[in-house]
């Protein structure tokens, strides 16, 4: 059951409307539960909405139905019915956003994501190999003197043996994948 986002604009609200979560993600209810979590709307799209306490972390309310994840808490409302900047803030089991709306957690049902079994994961050149797929595919639309030149150095994020270097010069140019994905290197990531 959905309201439309009218109904938390009426001035002079006394009392929040009170939403009721049926379920958590593990790391959202450790950053709730924290002593003195607030702070405030950093960002506000068609399906979720993005909180970020005073320390930086990030607490996604995510329209139900959406994939669950372990920072998400669902709600039903239209997300366009909260504002950027808005404060926030926990008191008791409620998380309150402004004074139009309070999400009920005292009853949400902690959500933690199946771990994986070792036979599901495949092994790293085989990931790695994807990976390199799916970043040839997405170079060809990047802009080179772009934001998105960014992407392609995802794979940097993953460990790489000592003394591997990464000039600007290759982040620049169009050998960023084969600079991230060396063949002669992959052996040297580690089992897998």
């Amino acid at each position: 059951m959905g309201f439309p986002g009218e109904i938390f604009n009426w001035p002079n609200v006394a009392t929040p409307f009170t939403w009721q979560a049926g379920w958590i993600g593990a790391r959202a209810k450790s950053l709730v539960t924290a002593p003195g979590f607030s702070g405030q709307v950093i960002a506000v799209l068609s399906d979720v909405v993005y909180l970020s306490g005073k320390d930086g972390d990030i607490l996604w309310l995510v329209r139900e139905g959406m994939q669950r994840h372990g920072r998400g808490i669902p709600v039903s409302f239209p997300p366009r019915s909260l504002r950027l900047g808005q404060s926030f803030l926990m008191e008791g089991n409620s998380l309150k956003i402004g004074g139009d709306l309070a999400i009920d957690l005292a009853r949400a049902v902690e959500w933690k994501p199946t771990a994986l079994k070792p036979s599901e994961i495949d092994p790293l050149v085989r990931v790695s190999h994807f990976v390199r797929q799916l970043l040839g595919a997405i170079s060809q639309g990047i802009d080179p003197e772009g934001p998105g030149q960014l992407i392609l150095v995802i794979p940097l994020l993953i460990k790489r043996p000592s003394g591997s270097a990464f000039t600007a010069r290759v982040m620049a140019g169009p050998d960023v994948i084969s600079h991230c994905w060396p063949d002669e290197t992959l052996s040297q990531w580690g089992p897998g």
